[in-house]
């Protein structure tokens, strides 16, 4: 079955490959990985699991895709969200009374302006950069009311708070900032 998973822990952009390098390679595997479903969909039912909800930063969407455009049908089935999973066991709320809270990849743009709006933050994909976000949490007066959840129901499951966060976090961990008025 290895054929069918793809090495996360071992892609990232510290090993020389840059933020579009591992998304095609992501694209590349979507695309095999498609392939081999739909083989397997000419003699049987198939069902693909993934961590999280499917409709967030998931692989899903690209393996969907190819498949339906080779005239097969693709269910998408709810899950929990990793960052729901997380706020759940490290006791943070996301949202309440008229509070929003937005999620932030990453790397996304204005990721400064998105850190200083006054409301709870989730941000993801940002495990092998931890360093670097909590350092631009300390300068924005955000680290002591951030948290971030390793391996969220996995084995491993780890919460932790500003001095307890390393400077390279693994890839499935998520972090939460609460709100200014939180």
């Amino acid at each position: 079955f290895d054929q069918w998973i793809f090495p996360v822990d071992n892609i990232t952009d510290d090993e020389g490959m840059g933020r579009n390098d591992v998304e095609n390679e992501l694209y590349i595997f979507a695309a095999k990985l498609a392939e081999m479903l739909c083989s397997e969909l000419e003699k049987n039912d198939a069902a693909m699991l993934c961590l999280g909800d499917i409709s967030i930063y998931s692989t899903f969407s690209y393996i969907a895709e190819r498949v339906v455009s080779k005239g097969y049908r693709a269910e998408w089935c709810p899950g929990v969200t990793s960052f729901c999973a997380a706020a759940s066991v490290s006791r943070t709320p996301l949202a309440s009374g008229n509070r929003p809270f937005v999620v932030i990849p990453w790397g996304a743009e204005d990721m400064e302006l998105l850190l200083k709006l006054n409301c709870t933050k989730v941000i993801m994909k940002a495990g092998a950069h931890s360093g670097e976000l909590l350092k631009k949490l300390d300068e924005l007066g955000l680290s002591d009311k951030a948290a971030a959840v390793e391996n969220c129901g996995l084995s491993g499951e780890m919460i932790l708070r500003k001095d307890e966060i390393a400077d390279n976090c693994g890839y499935f961990t998520v972090f939460i900032v609460e709100g200014n008025d939180a």
